[in-house]
């Protein structure tokens, strides 16, 4: 095929991507399904009862605000674009955490209402405080690790090989590329996607635990 035909085949590489994608994170998009289904349906039931409070009002906001960003980054997930979902989904991480700021102090919520901004790093000491919260140092870490994969670090953008022989059968041999390591290291280290897909699987395990926790302390009144 002509080079220049290579762009009308872009949607049918992503189909091929998407399909064997799915079947490996099949119980992530059944998890944040369930997510889905329940945030609509909190959505539906708040909308018809007007807020009591400016940190009412506040904390609809950025559950809503979660969700649109939550939403939008699961299909770059699956169709394997996992560094074209980072940005989004540290944004929905940021608001997911000053969110629950928010909840805990309805004096942060007026400030921020009111325009004032609150730093990631006060997020992360009122958090950090509270006794059923993460420490403050574990967010810094969670957090440094969606900026680490949200910036164009050579650690997280993909090796191509471009003008370096990356026609198949014309790769580089891998200690080309990484020096004299062996070759099943290189591969592992080269194969981001491998530990991209172990952290999603151990998150949604971890979601798995939260939601039997929360549900069993939680009761949420719902009109059908």
């Amino acid at each position: 095929m002509e080079r220049e035909d290579q762009y009308s085949k872009l949607p049918e590489y992503a189909e091929l991507r998407e399909t064997e994608v799915r079947l490996i994170l099949q119980p992530y998009l059944d998890v944040t399904d369930q997510y889905g289904r329940l945030l609509c349906r909190l959505c539906s039931h708040v909308g018809t009862h007007a807020p009591v409070s400016v940190q009412d009002s506040v904390i609809r906001d950025l559950m809503a605000d979660v969700f649109d960003f939550l939403f939008e980054v699961r299909p770059f997930i699956v169709k394997g674009q996992t560094l074209v979902a980072y940005p989004l989904a540290r944004r929905a991480y940021e608001s997911l955490s000053l969110l629950q700021v928010c909840i805990l102090k309805a004096s942060q919520a007026e400030k921020w209402a009111a325009g004032k901004k609150i730093s990631n790093n006060e997020v992360r000491k009122a958090l950090g405080k509270n006794p059923m919260g993460e420490s403050e140092e574990e967010l810094r870490k969670l957090y440094g690790f969606f900026c680490d994969m949200t910036h164009p670090n050579r650690e997280t953008i993909a090796y191509r090989g471009l003008g370096e022989g990356n026609e198949p059968g014309d790769l580089p041999a891998l200690d080309e590329i990484y020096g004299n390591e062996d070759h099943l290291a290189a591969i592992e280290k080269s194969n981001r996607n491998k530990l991209l897909v172990s952290q999603t699987m151990v998150f949604i395990e971890e979601s798995k635990d939260l939601i039997r926790l929360r549900a069993s302390g939680m009761h949420i009144r719902h009109n059908d």
